[in-house]
């Protein structure tokens, strides 16, 4: 990303618990390989509070969103309405596993929470 999505003035802000020590071992490893490592934040917490208060504190739009915390339809929801709010007039938000699901219990997956901001969106 820091290589064909970010400009050489912008900045990366990573928001994950990082509840498994060896995924954030290998993160911060690959992240302190790359030339451009000080364009990255990374923000140790639950998306739900870490990205409002990422909002406020810089008071601004962002023009590209990627979000992969959250696995749980009300997170989901949740993050994505949060993000939209940060977005810049033609930015664009990712949002990945979809097809994910931890069991058959609709409301731990992404897929409802993302469906029912799809259907209530103006994006």
């Amino acid at each position: 990303m820091l290589d064909h999505v970010v400009g050489p003035a912008g900045r990366v802000y990573v928001i994950d618990t990082f509840d498994d020590p060896a995924v954030a071992a290998t993160f911060t490893a690959n992240i302190a390989k790359h030339p451009r490592r000080d364009q990255v934040e990374v923000i140790t917490g639950d998306v739900v509070t870490a990205l409002p208060a990422l909002a406020e504190r810089l008071g601004e739009t962002v023009h590209f969103l990627y979000l992969d915390a959250c696995k749980t339809a009300l997170g989901n929801i949740t993050s994505l309405y949060m993000g939209e709010r940060m977005l810049a007039l033609g930015g664009i938000m990712v949002v990945d596993d979809y097809l994910w699901h931890r069991d058959a219990d609709p409301r731990t997956s992404p897929r409802m929470g993302i469906n029912a901001y799809a259907s209530m969106t103006l994006l």
